[in-house]
């Protein structure tokens, strides 16, 4: 093989701006791309999303350090919740919630669709998300815009922690064709599991703690088996996926709260990591009298500390204070 020294300076030369060419051009910023592809075409990639196809996979979760506690515990974290639904009233059930989260000494705003809750396409406040620490969602078959879609989508790719309840499987229902219809996937793709089915309106549920996980942190308070109204998403043997913490269980019930055994049973509490490597606590209980319940009470309060990475707080004395 012949060395260089063997080549013509001027090869030499044409070489050497070849490769500082092609460096310079596999290193270009995001944003300098983006504006020369600007300037030749439309820009048809614009709307952000969810899929977890097009973002590198996330690093594995690891258990917080004392110290990172420490930090968080000694300044009050900032909670923004999401009440954009209209079936189960859940700006009532997250106003609970938002409670609990003030007696932590926390911050929180509590955001619903406008002008009420069956407007799908707008919820004002969703800047709220660029400086929260905590996103606790209860959304339904949105189709708000890009402009406000996008803090959805900085606060995920940033690794925000996400509490997600109910209804937010089917968060969003963009008509075939939209520019973000990708966030259709957001259920599959964020939270663990899509709107499939459900056994009926007049079913109910038993819950029951999923095996090996008794001890669990997440279910401090949480009793081994207890009932609640809503009735259970069915998510067919196929969901949440692999990788996921199942928590809870769940077995649909007729109409006098009598197990059908013919129903399948379905998870209806878990724990996952973004594709962004945020902290992902998801449950299909979500009722207006599940929030009444004892075992769910304690439940997303310890997930909205988990997902913090926070202790969770120790189960309140019924006595009176002397």
């Amino acid at each position: 093989m012949r060395s260089l020294a063997h080549f013509p300076l001027a090869v030499l030369l044409c070489l050497f701006a070849a490769a500082c060419f092609l460096e310079t051009s596999g290193t270009r910023s995001p944003a300098s791309t983006r504006s020369a592809a600007s300037q030749s075409q439309p820009d048809t990639k614009r709307a952000p999303t969810p899929g977890v196809q097009s973002h590198p996979k996330a690093p594995a979760t690891t258990p917080p350090s004392a110290e990172s506690i420490a930090e968080k515990e000694s300044k009050p974290l900032n909670v923004v919740f999401i009440a954009a639904e209209d079936e189960y009233r859940s700006e009532v059930s997250l106003a609970g919630l938002q409670t609990r989260v003030t007696e932590w000494g926390w911050k929180s705003t509590l955001l619903t669709s406008a002008p009420n809750q069956s407007a799908a396409d707008n919820i004002p406040g969703l800047e709220a998300l660029d400086t929260a620490d905590l996103v606790v969602m209860y959304m339904r078959f949105r189709t708000i815009p890009l402009e406000q879609v996008e803090h959805i989508d900085r606060y995920l790719k940033r690794g925000g922690p996400l509490v997600g309840i109910r209804t937010s499987t089917h968060a969003f229902a963009y008509p075939k064709g939209h520019p973000l219809v990708a966030w259709n996937d957001f259920g599959k793709d964020v939270l663990g599991a899509p709107w499939i089915r459900h056994f009926g309106h007049d079913s109910t549920t038993d819950v029951t703690i999923a095996t090996g996980m008794e001890q669990d942190e997440l279910l401090k308070g949480v009793e081994p088996a207890f009932h609640v109204r809503s009735w259970l998403y069915d998510l067919e043997d196929k969901f949440p996926p692999e990788g996921s913490h199942i928590l809870l269980m769940g077995q649909s019930c007729d109409e006098a709260g009598t197990p059908v055994m013919s129903r399948r049973t379905s998870a209806v509490a878990w724990t996952r990591q973004s594709p962004w490597g945020g902290r992902v606590f998801t449950t299909t209980l979500g009722h207006p009298e599940d929030f009444e319940n004892p075992s769910v009470q304690a439940l997303l309060n310890n997930a909205m500390r988990w997902a913090m990475g926070v202790k969770p707080v120790e189960k309140r004395s019924t006595e009176p204070k002397p």
